[in-house]
């Protein structure tokens, strides 16, 4: 399920692959026309029965399909972007929206007034998806440079396990891609943590290990 800006609208996806919507249809967020400015109750959108994925912000919905399509919606329904098929995770801001395709690369579009593409302050923004130049830590197992700490499994949807092993961080946050705080946990030398990440939604998620000399982050991938 996906809750839009202000929680003004919302989607879901059944699990015969159909997609649901309901609320306010500002800015053509459920792929209606314009005359139409709202749903009051659970909507099938469109006839698709593959969708897999969906996230929606202030300005337009992103989707993506079984077929690993990714799509947008506007005043005739959703249409496709670009023709990639290995798209298989997205994430909507108020303006912006990220995208991940299966071979880890992270890819954003919209507005970056505030940077949040992180694409530096002279952009203003993208309409296409762009990839973005930054490291996204994907695999079975992955070793923080310099320490021996290590995080896996990433992606997830459970259990994230920690292997604090001999390094010396003493604090872990978790920040979702808002940057609200939804975890903190102190850390000893010995420690062997299992995060449990099942009650988080979808997203990005930025784990902070931090000490009194050094702060090392990983991004992890709750699916």
């Amino acid at each position: 399920m996906a809750t839009g800006f202000l929680f003004k609208h919302a989607f879901a996806i059944k699990t015969d692959g159909t997609l649901w919507g309901w609320g306010s249809n500002l800015n053509n967020v459920q792929g209606l026309p314009s005359n139409i400015s709202q749903i009051s109750t659970p909507t099938q959108i469109g006839t698709a029965n593959n969708w897999s994925k969906v996230a929606t912000g202030y300005y337009a919905t992103k989707a993506i399909k079984t077929d690993g399509t990714l799509w947008i919606s506007s005043a005739t329904g959703f249409y496709q972007i670009g023709t990639d098929t290995d798209w298989n995770w997205v994430e909507s801001g108020e303006a912006h929206f990220f995208a991940m395709k299966t071979n880890g690369t992270l890819w954003g579009q919209g507005g970056n007034d505030y940077g949040q593409l992180g694409l530096g302050s002279s952009i203003q923004g993208t309409s296409i998806p762009t990839q973005l130049d930054c490291t996204v830590f994907l695999g079975v197992e992955e070793v923080i440079a310099s320490t021996n700490i290590k995080v896996y499994p990433n992606p997830t949807s459970h259990v994230v396990h920690i292997n604090n092993g001999q390094s010396s961080f003493n604090s872990l946050s978790v920040y979702n891609n808002l940057g609200q705080l939804v975890l903190a946990q102190q850390l000893t030398n010995t420690d062997a943590i299992n995060v449990d990440v099942s009650p988080f939604q979808e997203g990005i998620y930025l784990f902070k290990f931090q000490n009194e000399q050094t702060t090392q982050t990983v991004k992890v991938v709750k699916e």
